[in-house]
């Protein structure tokens, strides 16, 4: 959640100054957050083949991206960091655009560097959106279910299971329950 938020506090900022492709840029960063879940982990699972995946194809060798419990996490956490960076762009995009230029253009001219003018200027412009932006993150973040287990399943040995997975387990009515009983 937090890579989540400033990676798309980056990314909006980027994408005020792009100009006329801002919009084709925002519109290919939020495809992955209206894809469904489910899809999109399918999609990466195909990536992340050990055989023939694209990502082992770059690196060159054959690599077990989803076999090792570190390696594993921290695959879950970049697809789902990646998944999210453009609902978190969206919502800064909007709130960057209601700071008022003439306050970064003064201070601009009164010398203070883009990071004095993000941190004095824009970031205290923007928090109540952050502060949403964190929220809504954070309860995305407590309900994420579909997308790890089309990746990971919870496995290896529960090492990328969420809590609404872990919920989810033991709530399955086994399958004996569900049978008729002789007559």
């Amino acid at each position: 959640m937090p890579a989540q938020t400033v990676l798309g506090l980056i990314v909006a900022m980027l994408l005020e100054q792009a100009g006329r492709a801002a919009g084709y840029y925002r519109a290919a960063m939020l495809a992955p957050w209206f894809a469904p879940s489910l899809i999109m982990a399918a999609t990466w699972r195909w990536i992340l083949e050990p055989e023939f995946g694209t990502a082992s194809s770059l690196v060159g060798r054959r690599v077990d991206w989803l076999a090792d419990g570190l390696s594993a996490q921290l695959v879950t956490a970049a697809v789902l960091v990646w998944a999210g960076v453009g609902y978190s762009s969206l919502f800064f995009t909007v709130a960057l655009r209601a700071v008022p230029p003439a306050i970064l253009d003064a201070a601009a001219l009164d010398g203070a560097g883009i990071w004095v003018r993000t941190s004095h200027i824009v970031l205290p412009s923007i928090r109540p959106m952050l502060g949403f932006v964190l929220l809504t993150s954070t309860a995305q973040a407590l309900t994420t279910f579909d997308a790890v287990v089309g990746l990971t399943g919870g496995g290896p040995d529960g090492a990328t299971e969420v809590l609404a997975l872990r919920m989810y387990r033991p709530a399955r009515i086994p399958r004996p329950l569900l049978a008729v009983p002789p007559a």
